[in-house]
């Protein structure tokens, strides 16, 4: 049993390890190499969730490069017969063929649709020409309602 035991605490983990003069060489050399396995794994979790920060930043750079605001002005001038349609252009933006046109209309106007008996009111995209389709009735008065336009090609 050997006599001379050196003691070292490992700061890491707050563990203790007892070595003697023979396996004292060959145990730092393991700790060094534990050691530095752990700060190659710490930097490849940093620099994985930097990547992934990166990644969102762009992404939301592009998102927000991609959505534009606009309006669309409804009138009374409506053609066929359930569904209602009339062609439309967003005021102040350029649509190309793969917009996408989300309506946002406000409480008066959702009233105002509601009591000319509308049920759906939407905005299609045909290559570039946008048509408003308007289920169960038809507007009496021009409406300018708010709208989301979306690249999504």
């Amino acid at each position: 049993m050997p006599t001379d035991v050196s003691y070292f605490k490992v700061e890491n983990d707050n563990t203790t390890y007892a070595f003697n003069d023979s396996n004292l060489e060959s145990a730092l050399a393991s700790e060094v190499v534990r050691s530095i396995a752990a700060d190659q794994a710490n930097a490849t979790a940093a620099s994985t969730a930097q990547s992934r920060a990166d990644a969102a930043y762009t992404l939301a750079g592009t998102k927000e490069d991609a959505i534009k605001g606009g309006t669309i002005t409804l009138s009374t001038s409506w053609t066929g017969s359930d569904p209602f349609t009339q062609t439309v252009t967003v005021s102040g933006l350029t649509v190309t063929t793969t917009s996408l046109i989300t309506l946002q209309p406000t409480d008066a106007q959702l009233d105002a649709l509601e009591e000319a008996n509308i049920r759906t009111l939407r905005v299609d995209n045909n290559s570039g020409t946008l048509t408003a389709h308007a289920r169960g009735g038809k507007t009496t008065a021009a409406m300018t309602i708010q709208c989301t336009v979306t690249e999504v090609g």
